[in-house]
């Protein structure tokens, strides 16, 4: 019997970030900023990533994303 693991990164440093959303063939669909950025894969849906900007939540299933630092850009 396997055992479902919670994975989870947190923005423990509270820098802005930008999250970037692409398709899976890398082409960009969507773009959210935010000061409190983190992501988990929930246990109850294992194939979904969630992703959390400024407490409201964004569910992603088969995408891509990239989450970069706000003074990078």
């Amino acid at each position: 019997m396997a055992l479902l693991q919670i994975v989870c990164k947190t923005n423990d440093f509270g820098k802005s970030r930008i999250v970037v959303i692409k398709s899976q063939l890398g082409q960009p669909i969507a773009a959210f900023s935010g000061d409190d950025v983190y992501w988990e894969v929930p246990e109850d849906l294992p194939k979904m990533t969630k992703l959390m900007v400024d407490g409201k939540a964004l569910y992603i299933h088969r995408t891509n994303y990239q989450i970069i630092d706000k003074k990078l850009l």
